[in-house]
């Protein structure tokens, strides 16, 4: 956990402060806006990919400014706060794979790679995606087939985030046909 806090304050000390967000985050702050200030789904606004607009909905309620840039700053931080939190089901998916310390190594190198970071200071609904994602991956390896069902949640969650998390979904649903025709030992 040192090192995610770490990797957190590294994140936190690369977000652009002062620098209003731009390209694909504008949009989804402004459906989020949209939503924390009409309380439901506004029309016409992002077709798709409305996932991470609205989990930050009732974050921005939470905060309640009305000033733009201090709630830019509150999206930047979500996003940096979701991408380290990766970090827990990728130390789970290699720990399926490799010793302790290799799955601990796994986790690090996702922390501290320069375009991960990058990537979780910009705003956007990518580290949420891909926290679903891996989330999903990680119930997928869990034996107990219980746990199994809850990367449905997470794939749906990520097709709620992106559109292309419908084609996870698809596999993780094909796995379980597969899975189900296979005859027990």
């Amino acid at each position: 956990f040192s090192l995610m806090g770490l990797a957190l304050i590294i994140r936190l000390y690369y977000i652009p402060y002062q620098i209003p967000i731009s390209l694909d985050g504008i949009g989804y702050f402004l459906y989020t806006v949209a939503i924390q200030k009409e309380g439901y789904f506004p029309i016409g606004y992002l077709p798709l990919n409305f996932g991470w607009s609205t989990f930050l909905a009732p974050i921005f309620w939470i905060v309640d400014s009305n000033e733009m840039l201090e709630l830019m700053n509150v999206q930047r931080i979500m996003s940096s706060i979701i991408s380290v939190s990766t970090a827990i089901p990728i130390y789970f998916i290699c720990k399926t794979f490799f010793k302790k310390n290799i799955a601990i190594l796994g986790a690090v190198l996702f922390l501290f790679e320069p375009r991960i970071i990058e990537n979780s200071v910009l705003g956007i609904t990518d580290p949420l995606f891909i926290f679903f994602v891996t989330l999903t991956i990680m119930f997928i390896f869990i034996k107990k087939s219980k746990f199994f069902y809850i990367s449905f949640i997470f794939a749906a969650l990520a097709g709620f985030t992106r559109y292309e998390g419908l084609l996870l979904l698809l596999n993780v649903t094909l796995l379980d046909n597969s899975a189900s025709k296979t005859p027990s030992i």
